[in-house]
């Protein structure tokens, strides 16, 4: 009987630890990849975004009019031509320069290694490009026009 009630109790013993062993492994290694910048910057970067942000995000029916006014609300033409302006004026190595610090600060704060969470996105630098590259657009699209007689 004894011998039963030690296999059993054994048993339990062992489904417990096997349990929460493995509990251990899932929350560390969830905790390790979750609480890690590297873990979002490579998946973001895998996943091809910074250039999708062009080629769909921006282009989108539902954000066509915020482009159109970040791009002056100038009338461009076709798709491709909104794309290429898009990334001349915030080309995919700052934004992707941007969400990565971006990623890294939230982080650590979510690892308490900052006081104060700060998330932003620096613009400076995309809105001084846009009236260089509208110009300069302007200029191409004024040079195309063919020129007729009176």
């Amino acid at each position: 009987m004894t011998s039963i009630l030690r296999s059993g109790a054994a048993m339990v013993l062992g489904v417990v630890i096997f349990v929460g062993f493995l509990f251990f492994l899932i929350l560390n290694n969830f905790s390790d990849k979750l609480l890690s910048a590297d873990f979002y910057n490579d998946t973001i970067a895998a996943e091809d975004t910074y250039n999708r942000i062009y080629d769909e995000v921006l282009v989108d029916e539902e954000l066509l009019d915020k482009t159109e006014e970040f791009l002056g609300d100038i009338q461009v033409v076709n798709h491709q031509d909104i794309v290429d302006l898009m990334r001349e004026i915030m080309p995919p190595a700052y934004i992707q320069a941007q969400v990565e610090a971006a990623i890294e600060r939230t982080i650590a704060y979510v690892n308490e290694d900052v006081d104060e969470l700060d998330v932003y996105v620096e613009l400076a630098e995309p809105l001084r490009n846009v009236k260089t590259v509208m110009f300069a657009y302007i200029d191409g699209r004024i040079d195309e026009l063919l020129v007729e007689d009176p």
